[in-house]
């Protein structure tokens, strides 16, 4: 037997806090259709191409192509990457 306010909670609609608006429908989408955002996505968070490929298991050699025709290449990403170089390079090279 249910308690009175647990009946109560059972015949009332929970309030409805969007933090975000709804998105547009995923209707007619298939799990394919958002492999590739996914790999866009995840380049843009700054994961590697190996690591891309653990989450998504797609080759590396269509990461790139994701990448490429996703992605507009930018100075600044470009800025950022030697930055990551030169500071793995000072962990780990001895010139």
């Amino acid at each position: 037997m249910l308690r009175p306010f647990a009946r109560a909670r059972l015949n009332c609609e929970p309030p409805t806090i969007w933090k975000l608006k709804p998105g547009p429908s995923l209707d007619g989408k298939q799990l394919r259709d958002l492999r590739d955002t996914s790999v866009t996505w995840l380049g843009r968070a700054g994961c590697t191409v190996p690591q891309i490929a653990a989450i998504t298991g797609h080759s590396l050699a269509s990461i790139h192509t994701v990448l490429r025709h996703y992605l507009a290449l930018r100075p600044d990403m470009a800025d950022e990457a030697i930055g990551k170089l030169v500071d793995w390079m000072a962990d780990h090279v001895t010139l």
